[in-house]
């Protein structure tokens, strides 16, 4: 009988929401042996050969008895890639799936994975393997990988056995899987090594994180967006990795998706300082660490006067992206976040560092976000990263000639 178990309400929340990580790559791709790499992560890794289904009673993650999905090739560039990774989705007939661009020396390689079995930990570790196995394969070496017997443990059901006393709480209805209507705007700020540097002084000098820095520049560019001329409250949505978080800490493909978002509302004035902005959505995030709160449930919108596509942001820190293993006669130049073609009303921000870049993707739902508008978001987002950054080497100039 193939493995199986229903999906819980945390995970159902995410079904069909299918994102993919996407490594640039100048030189050679060994086909046959990318496509023995999947083959041999699959293996180790059975819930990447599953398939999710509604059964009347549930939603029903099972492995069924079926050949694992090969390698997609195509020839082309950017266009295509984006093309490939849009396709329509359903995650009836498979939750994972490798996508192969490429033409002439330089291509594409996309990982994409239903998010409702793989939170952004665990495709950055499932990615990571993969790499790895190919990078032992066109080095000559034949890696051994055990055949996986179970499927993760289900992130509810894993929170219960080692909260240990800590209130979780429960489901309070059906969950609901999403239905995105809007389309997809996706953009990327990137800032230069210098940049990127600057601004992570800053943040020391503040006595603050480089994530609270760029949510305040976020929520108070929204902020200025709106025509209400009082303080007024705003959402800050942030995906927290809760795996270390309990007792013994979750290893990254125990479970499948556990990201939660904790909710921080923070009262914004009209041009505010998006240092104390920042502050203050660190405090909250810090605070609910602190007391060990552990947010299972659908996050929350405050009321508030403001239009609500402005009021409402998610931003996830992925942090440092380390170097990936490289396969003989590949060299890895980029490393994306890009989304499906559908999303919800809300803009989402992520936030990682990769060779020393700070970069910035942003989803919007083009319905609420004309272009002009996010034209104007990201460049007072990006301005204000750079002037805080430059307000840093401006001290550094200051304290060293003092």
């Amino acid at each position: 009988m193939p493995l199986r178990r229903y999906l819980d309400h945390i995970e159902i929340r995410s079904v069909n929401n299918a994102p993919s990580y996407v490594i640039s790559f100048n030189g050679e791709i060994d086909t046959v042996q990318l496509a023995q790499a999947y083959r041999m992560l699959c293996e180790r890794h059975p819930v990447l050969r599953a398939r999710i289904v509604f059964d009347g009673c549930g939603y029903l993650l099972h492995v069924p008895d079926q050949p694992i999905q090969d390698l997609s090739v195509h020839a082309g560039g950017e266009p295509t890639l984006l093309q490939a990774i849009r396709e329509p989705w359903d995650c009836q007939h498979g939750v994972a799936q490798l996508i192969l661009v490429r033409e002439g020396q330089h291509g594409y390689l996309a990982f994409r994975i239903d998010h409702a079995v793989a939170d952004a930990g665990i495709k950055m570790a499932l990615l990571r393997e993969l790499l790895a196995l190919y990078a032992e394969l066109s080095h000559g070496a034949s890696p051994r990988v055990e055949r996986g017997e179970s499927l993760p443990t289900s992130p509810y059901a894993l929170l219960q056995q080692r909260i240990r006393g800590r209130s979780s709480a429960p489901p309070t209805g059906p969950a609901r899987v999403p239905r995105p209507s809007f389309t997809l705007l996706e953009k990327r700020i990137q800032l230069r090594s210098d940049e990127t540097s600057r601004l992570l002084g800053a943040a020391r000098g503040l006595g603050t994180t480089v994530h609270a820095l760029i949510c305040g520049a976020i929520l108070v560019a929204h902020r200025n967006h709106c025509a209400h001329p009082a303080p007024a409250p705003m959402t800050c949505w942030c995906p927290v990795n809760v795996r270390a978080r309990v007792t013994p800490q979750v290893e990254a493909t125990e479970t499948t998706n556990l990201a939660l978002i904790q909710e921080t509302t923070v009262t914004i004035p009209p041009n505010a300082d998006p240092v104390d902005v920042g502050r203050e959505v660190k405090k909250y995030l810090d605070e609910d660490i602190s007391a060990g709160r552990i947010p299972t449930e659908e996050p929350q919108r405050a009321d508030t006067p403001l239009p609500p596509h402005l009021a409402t942001v998610l931003i996830s820190n992925f942090g440092i992206v380390q170097p990936f293993a490289e396969a003989r006669g590949m060299k890895i130049t980029d490393f994306q976040t890009l989304s499906p073609p559908k999303v919800g009303t809300y803009p989402v921000y992520g936030v990682y560092t990769f060779e020393g870049r700070l970069n910035i993707p942003i989803r919007y739902p083009l319905e609420n976000y004309p272009v002009d508008l996010t034209q104007t978001l990201i460049t007072d987002i990006l301005n204000t990263l750079q002037e805080l950054g430059s307000f840093a080497a401006q001290d550094a100039v200051g304290t060293q000639s003092s």
